[in-house]
């Protein structure tokens, strides 16, 4: 539920009109509807953890809750800056998507008995899988196909978001031409298909994806102690799945 209304939330920022296939609820209902929709989930969400019966539930879905709403926060205040550093990138990247898959991975061990080392482990799995998936994701934004992804491709450049293949673009030409490729994304009216171009001659774009991919195999090697078993290979297809979402 709270990752279903940050993405309804999300979509509101955006401005996007398609997600998982059909449209958006900002898209079929406004702002006004989505905003009041988002806020319901996360309160029902928080209801319904209040009921498991172990504060340390609510206290981890808080915490979790916390740091995506401050990624999103920092994602909305840096949007525009083309300056942005890989550091920063990942700061937010972590709140806004690493943190909730995290949560929900602590929780699903720690409910099913794990000891505290394995909880942490596979809290671990999570955060990897979320960094894994968000690097893909914002690949997928620049070279995806729309109806595969199965939701509005293109926002983060018409929303001026830096994400790591613009990152990798700017650290693989010289001074002057990046500044020029700035100074093109910066109008209102730019054609972008020069700094496409750009991300696929210099390579920026597998390197993030090679990036995504290292995080899935990272997030493997959390189960690595697990015994063999179909979770354990539903979680390992996940990491898959994650990072080749187009294929």
């Amino acid at each position: 539920m709270i990752h279903t209304a940050t993405l309804v939330h999300d979509d509101v920022l955006d401005e996007a009109d398609l997600r998982r296939h059909v449209k958006t609820v900002n898209a079929g209902w406004g702002n006004k509807v989505s905003i009041l929709l988002g806020d319901l989930l996360f309160t029902n969400a928080f209801h319904l953890s209040s009921t498991v019966g172990d504060a340390r539930v609510c206290e981890w879905i808080g915490e979790a809750t916390n740091r995506v709403c401050a990624g999103e926060l920092l994602q909305t205040m840096q949007r525009g800056n083309l300056m942005l550093s890989e550091e920063e990138y990942f700061a937010i990247i972590e709140g806004k998507t690493a943190a909730l898959l995290e949560c929900g991975v602590r929780l699903g061990a720690f409910q099913a008995g794990a000891d505290p080392e394995q909880v942490e482990r596979l809290a671990g799995f999570g955060r990897d899988l979320g960094l894994a998936f968000q690097i893909a994701d914002d690949v997928l934004d620049l070279v995806g196909n729309e109806k595969k992804a199965g939701k509005t491709l293109g926002t983060d450049f018409i929303q001026r978001k830096m994400t790591l293949p613009l990152i990798n673009l700017f650290e693989r030409v010289s001074a002057k031409e990046a500044e020029g490729y700035r100074q093109l994304l910066r109008r209102e009216d730019a054609d972008i298909r020069e700094v496409m171009e750009a991300l696929r001659e210099t390579g920026a774009v597998e390197a993030a994806q090679l990036r995504a991919e290292a995080y899935a195999e990272s997030a493997r090697a959390c189960l690595s102690e697990l015994p063999a078993s179909p979770q354990r290979a539903m979680l390992e297809a996940i990491t898959h799945w994650s990072v080749h979402r187009d294929e």
